[in-house]
């Protein structure tokens, strides 16, 4: 008898680590065991498959995912698809659910869930961003050029109000070159072709220049910044544009989210196979669903009603995974969220 109850003590115990990684490294997943019941479902699976994450058992599950279906599929023709390498159930919204079936230790079931847009919408898509980041990108040079002109003159001092002008000027067109070069890139990998020029820089650094990028947005909406990041962090082999550019869509995402007269702080650790670096807000505490999107694009780009919101955070998530790391978002206490990234040392 006591043996027995070690034994289910054990498998509990391996459940819930199994469950705590998957959860961990962002993966869209459900757990079951032999018997066909449910165990868990991860966040990023509930984002994808909605009511039918509700499912009790296996066969509750393809139920209600065939019930999305745009064409019939039975239970039978599902499960085995599933079990032979994948089932692509075409959903009545835009694009696909893959589902795959695989067997884990322990006599576990791990149902693996992933989103496949359709083909052509998201050729369409990328060549409707191709030719707006062209058709942006000479106008707001020319904008931001001059500018420049006008602020940099020799000529007799400006008048206070055209000074003033050029500035707003000036930083509306920079925000608009950098919202097109992130359009860019993320394009880019889209098509699987975002490149990294990597060197050897101080992480403190590159955190120090995204933290003053976003100065004067946190001040203008009366939100605190604090840096909390810890003393003598390493140098690291990054694409010190695109890491810089990641960890500022952390921190303009939770100022976004914080309150005025509220904190937002950026945090960083050096672990022994790993550096640790996170924004902490203080803004409404996201569910476990609106954590699992805050680096969806479509979802933070109709949410804020901003395109850059979108933009950017997917950008980091993709140039974090080009780096070999990752990114997620869980939230925290009582209040606010946690938005991190993890590099490999």
């Amino acid at each position: 008898m006591a043996e027995r109850e070690r034994e289910e003590r054990g498998e509990d115990e391996t459940r819930e680590l199994v469950r705590a990684a998957l959860e961990a490294a962002g993966i869209a997943a459900v757990l079951s065991d032999q018997a066909g019941e449910l165990l868990g479902v991860t966040p990023a699976a509930q984002a994808l498959l909605g009511d039918a994450a509700l499912a009790r058992n296996e066969d509750d599950l393809l139920a209600r995912i065939a019930a999305r279906a745009a064409e019939p599929k039975s239970l039978a023709d599902l499960r085995e698809q599933a079990e032979a390498g994948g089932a692509r159930i075409a959903i009545m919204e835009d694009g696909a659910l893959r589902l795959e079936r695989r067997e884990i230790p322990e006599g576990l079931h791990l149902w693996l869930v992933a989103h496949e847009e359709d083909g052509e919408g998201v050729r369409r898509r990328q060549e409707i961003l191709g030719i707006a980041s062209h058709d942006m990108r000479s106008p707001l040079a020319n904008i931001r050029s001059y500018a420049g002109m006008i602020l940099g003159g020799k000529g007799p001092p400006l008048d206070p109000r055209i000074k003033r002008a050029a500035q707003v000027i000036a930083k509306n067109a920079d925000r608009g070159l950098r919202l097109v070069d992130d359009i860019i890139d993320l394009r880019r990998a889209d098509e699987k072709q975002l490149t990294l020029e990597r060197t050897n820089v101080p992480l403190e650094e590159v955190l120090r220049l995204a933290f003053e990028e976003v100065r004067t947005a946190a001040t203008d909406k009366g939100v605190r910044l604090a840096w909390s990041a810890q003393d003598g962090l390493p140098i690291l082999s990054v694409d010190e544009d695109k890491m810089r550019r990641a960890v500022r869509a952390l921190l303009e995402a939770a100022v976004r989210r914080t309150p005025t007269d509220a904190e937002v702080r950026l945090i960083a650790e050096a672990r022994s196979s790993e550096i640790f670096i996170a924004v902490e807000d203080d803004g409404d505490r996201p569910s476990v669903q609106e954590a699992a999107l805050a680096f969806d694009r479509d979802h933070q780009t109709i949410t804020t009603r901003k395109l850059t919101a979108g933009i950017s955070v997917a950008l980091a998530q993709e140039v974090v995974r080009a780096h070999g790391g990752r990114v997620g978002c869980v939230p925290r206490g009582n209040v606010g969220a946690m938005f991190y990234l993890v590099l490999p040392r």
